[in-house]
């Protein structure tokens, strides 16, 4: 069985942090080491 990688845990994957249509945090994937993800926060106004 192949092991397919997840695309929102590849380094450089960006995750939005929304609370209703507001972007209020930015996820930077950095590395992963399963079963963590290593991100930088990038914190928004909000």
């Amino acid at each position: 069985m192949g092991d397919m990688a997840n695309p929102n845990l590849s380094t450089g994957s960006i995750w939005r942090l929304n609370h209703g249509d507001q972007e209020i945090a930015r996820l930077t994937v950095i590395g992963t080491d399963m079963p963590w993800t290593h991100a930088e926060v990038e914190t928004l106004p909000g």
